[in-house]
């Protein structure tokens, strides 16, 4: 054990010196671990105890443990800690109220150490309790048939939170039975519970009950009187609905009230402000006071339709405004061509200047530019129709489609201010347009045709061969020499075609007597080319 090697290492450190040795033994050490400060518990309910303890000479197995309350005195002084100094011990005889707890722990020479924490203990079974306050108890306060009533109480129970209690409102028949619950409330945090229901006329007895989570309840009861609402004076004028009341909300409005300018019936005779300019002598549903501007003329209100008759109908100060029903649409003709601008429109009555009903001028600066009028090549859409100087325009001039792009067109063409797509030429002599090696200024020779079977590159309506000679035997002369024409071999082939050509016919001696004679120095072969 600890104690037995330290008065070992104490006996050995007194045999090196002549010095006096002194061992010093601290206080053992007590930490509650649970239950924390101000934790609540029920009285049924087991309470678990656990601390830690430690001491620097004596194991922890080796201290005297005891846990105790305030109220209760010793719990148990049987508590033995682990090697870790953990202890516990579990108890459901804990008293209601309020306790504190105590961790004590002892060592081998009588020294000590605790630690303590407050809890709570409270009866499991203490009832809620609750008090009612609408409607008031001594009968003084009635409620109207029909209009739900805010039935109100106020609870609390010792050990749940207010808001856990369920607050339930009964009828009840004369024997004690539950005829039907008229409410239910979950009260707020400060214990106020409050639910609605509406009731016919009557004196009935109610029952309110509170219950807590533990299922213990508290009643009470009260009688409650509902009467007719005609029979209630709602705003305490002195008049009731039945006595002739028009508005029982408003102390001001009764039968024989004084009538004021102001909206309503006060002297309840079915007319509202009668007698004063808020009411509406024509019938058209304003008076005066709300804007009419000849109460004399159903016609005339406020909102009215405006119409163009001379007459300010809508009593917004404007006489057949732009606003009239009937108003016609007129645009802006500047130019004087006839022919008005969408974009610069009036809305009136009567025609303003320099005004037309018309709508399709795409240029109202210009009086040349209208719908129907002659386009020019001008860079303006003169006829309105959405394009300028489109085709046929007074101006144009014929281009030719070019679709090769080789400067000469076909005789397909177009008449158009400017060039426009493959329409660019000026010139009709391309034979064929699909190539922009054909033109009639086109010089080479090709071997194959230009792509319709045609080898008239130049447009000349032939079909020009390049080589044309061909050659005769190559022969032997009386004065020892050999002649004849280069060329082709057995006649000029057709454009495209093969055949042997050859050149420069000469004698030799090489091999003589034997080979002496006339040959042909080059014979190769050649396609005839053409344009």
């Amino acid at each position: 054990m600890r104690h037995t090697s330290l008065i070992a290492a104490i006996a050995l450190f007194g045999c090196s010196s002549d010095k006096a040795v002194s061992v010093y033994n601290s206080e053992p050490a007590a930490t509650i671990i649970a239950p924390v400060e101000g934790a609540q518990f029920e009285s049924d309910e087991v309470i678990t105890l656990e601390g830690q303890i430690e001491d620097r000479e004596t194991d922890a197995e080796d201290l005297f443990v005891t846990w105790a309350t305030d109220i209760e005195g010793l719990l148990t002084e049987e508590a033995v800690a682990d090697v870790d100094g953990r202890v516990t011990h579990s108890t459901s005889a804990i008293s209601p109220g309020e306790h504190v707890v105590t961790l004590r722990v002892v060592d081998d020479s009588g020294k000590s150490g605790s630690n303590s924490v407050s809890i709570f203990v409270i009866n499991a079974d203490d009832p809620p309790t609750i008090s009612v306050r609408h409607p008031a108890p001594d009968g003084s306060e009635n409620g109207e048939e029909g209009v739900p009533f805010d039935f109100e109480a106020i609870v609390g129970d010792p050990q749940d939170e207010a808001f856990d209690l369920v607050v339930t409102v009964n009828r009840m028949a004369e024997d004690g039975s539950v005829i039907e619950r008229l409410c239910v409330a979950l009260p707020e945090t400060d214990g106020v519970a409050t639910c609605s229901a509406a009731l016919d006329e009557g004196l009935f007895d109610l029952n309110f009950v509170v219950e807590d989570t533990d299922g213990n309840t508290t009643t009470t009861d009260l009688q409650y009187r509902v009467i007719s609402g005609l029979d209630v004076d709602n705003d305490n004028d002195g008049f009731t609905e039945n006595e002739g009341d028009c508005d029982d909300t408003d102390e001001d409005t009764y039968p024989g009230a004084f009538e004021l300018l102001n909206g309503v019936d006060d002297d309840c005779n079915g007319l509202i402000d009668d007698t004063t300019t808020a009411f509406d002598d024509d019938g058209d549903g304003f008076s005066e006071e709300a804007g009419d501007c000849d109460d004399d003329d159903p016609a005339v209100y406020p909102f009215a339709a405006e119409v163009c008759d001379g007459i300010d109908n809508d009593c917004n100060g404007s006489i057949d405004g732009p606003d009239s029903i009937d108003a016609s649409v007129w645009y802006a003709d500047l130019d004087g061509d006839g022919f008005g601008d969408l974009g610069s429109s009036t809305t009136a009555c009567d025609e303003p200047p320099d005004s037309v009903v018309d709508a399709s001028d795409c240029n109202d600066t210009d009086p040349y530019s209208y719908p129907g009028a002659l386009e020019h090549c001008d860079g303006s859409d003169n006829d309105c129709d959405g394009i300028a100087d489109e085709e046929g325009a007074d101006g144009c001039t014929t281009y030719y489609q070019d679709s090769d792009d080789d400067g000469y067109g076909s005789t397909i063409s177009v008449c158009a201010c400017t060039p426009t797509g493959d329409f660019t030429s000026t010139l009709s002599s391309d034979c064929y347009d699909s190539s922009a090696s054909v033109s009639p200024t086109h010089t080479s020779f090709h071997s194959s045709h230009r792509g319709d079977g045609s080898f008239d590159y130049n447009c000349d309506d032939t079909e020009e061969r390049r080589w044309e000679s061909t050659s005769d035997s190559c022969a032997f002369f009386s004065d020892f020499g050999c002649s004849s024409t280069d060329g082709w071999s057995g006649g000029a082939p057709t454009c495209g075609a093969g055949g042997t050509w050859r050149e420069t016919c000469y004698y030799s001696t090489s091999g003589a007597p034997w080979d002496w004679g006339c040959y042909w120095d080059t014979e190769v072969a050649r396609t005839q080319t053409c344009r």
